[in-house]
């Protein structure tokens, strides 16, 4: 049977709401914050499990700045991290780029229909 470790022995409590991480609804300035703690230009660039415990931080920051620091980030067991579902329209634009990566490799100029 497989089960996950407990979690570490300083890993904060979630949040009266949970851990939750949908980054649509970060703010600039959260978003700033992750990009400056990560040390990355840009967000897509950010290590995923990494940037989704930043992402709930930054979440919990909103209830209790003093509580939840940046720095608690790193002991947040990534097993209880939601990972947000992709709204439809990144769906659809992942399944072209995807015929595009296709249409690339066997030489066409268009990619394929992908529905």
């Amino acid at each position: 049977m497989n089960t996950l470790p407990p979690p570490p022995p300083n890993a904060p409590a979630p949040p009266s709401f949970g851990w939750y991480t949908n980054p649509r609804d970060l703010t600039n300035g959260e978003i700033d914050a992750i990009k400056r703690r990560l040390k990355v230009k840009e967000i897509a660039d950010a290590d995923g499990p990494a940037f989704l415990a930043h992402v709930a931080v930054a979440f919990a920051r909103r209830e209790n700045p003093q509580r939840y620091p940046w720095e608690c980030s790193a002991d947040i067991p990534i097993s209880e991290l939601p990972v947000p579902e992709a709204t439809p329209d990144e769906k659809e634009l992942a399944q072209y780029e995807e015929a595009a990566a296709e249409a690339a490799i066997l030489g066409t100029d268009e990619p394929a229909d992908p529905a």
